[in-house]
């Protein structure tokens, strides 16, 4: 019960920063990790709302010493609806129907991961400290990559991707390797990368949509790396297991996808009388 309650303080911790992101967000000409950086760490409600995540960071790592990992997950993923709250009275972010369908949809699914999840087995995957290393760059590189070569408004869930995966490494560091201290330091590179490719999806996409998106997809991980070290479900509850993977990621797909129709029709009224006058000429 008490490890329940650190990580919904750290889902409260993590949907209030989403919010204060938001509204700190990098413009959206904040082109290339020099500009996302200064902005970062200038603007002193991003810092805010990145040192809520951080303090939910220390939640977490408290609440994963008492609960499976899957459980402490799950739990977090009330952190959207945390940021949907928020973000309509602070930021009057009102999601469409389908997006909220959405949202109930991924919360229902991870909250099924965790109850389908049995205790840890402890094991590891005993990877190599390179590896983790070579991991990090790649992801680094994909990041870069996004930030530069793709500059619209699709590549927000796609840098939100990045963010869970990020964050979903760094989670799972204990369960990838033996290598304590050392590989914790070289994790600790995954939640800058995280933060970073969180910042750069705020500027273009809604706090709701990106943190829905960034919770699906950090859950993915760490399932992934139990699996693969043997931890299974509960008795009896396979099928809850894979009804819930399948909502989780159907879900941010769907909050993705009706995200970036929205933005599409909220741009077509500024567009036409451009065309009009084109036309005119």
């Amino acid at each position: 019960m008490v490890g329940a309650l650190i990580a919904l303080c750290a889902a409260i911790a993590f949907g209030s920063g989403s919010v204060l992101q938001k509204v700190g967000a990098p413009p959206p000409d904040a082109i290339g990790v020099r500009r996302l950086a200064k902005h970062v760490v200038t603007s002193p409600t991003y810092l805010l709302g990145t040192s809520l995540d951080v303090f939910g960071f220390v939640l977490t790592a408290v609440a994963a010493r008492q609960l499976a990992l899957f459980a402490v997950e799950g739990v977090l993923s009330t952190g959207v609806g945390f940021t949907a709250v928020l973000a309509a009275w602070a930021l009057h972010e009102h999601l469409r129907f389908a997006a909220k369908c959405a949202v109930m949809a991924m919360i229902v699914g991870l909250a099924l991961l965790a109850v389908s999840a049995a205790p840890e087995t402890g094991s590891t995957l005993g990877l190599p400290l390179v590896v983790i290393g070579l991991s990090v760059v790649t992801l680094f590189a994909v990041t870069l990559t996004l930030n530069h070569v793709v500059r619209s408004r699709s590549t927000s869930p796609a840098l939100a991707v990045i963010a869970g995966v990020s964050f979903g490494a760094w989670a799972s560091i204990p369960r990838l390797t033996h290598d304590g201290p050392a590989a914790n330091s070289v994790g600790a590179l995954f939640v800058v990368i995280g933060i970073t490719s969180y910042a750069a999806a705020l500027r273009h996409g809604t706090a709701v949509s990106m943190m829905a998106i960034t919770v699906a997809a950090e859950s993915i991980l760490p399932a992934l790396c139990g699996l693969a070290v043997g931890d299974t479900a509960r008795p009896g509850t396979g099928a809850l297991a894979v009804t819930g993977f399948v909502l989780a990621v159907a879900s941010a797909v769907s909050i993705a996808v009706v995200d970036h129709l929205h933005s599409e029709t909220a741009l077509t009224p500024t567009l036409q009388p451009v065309e009009s006058l084109a036309t005119a000429r």
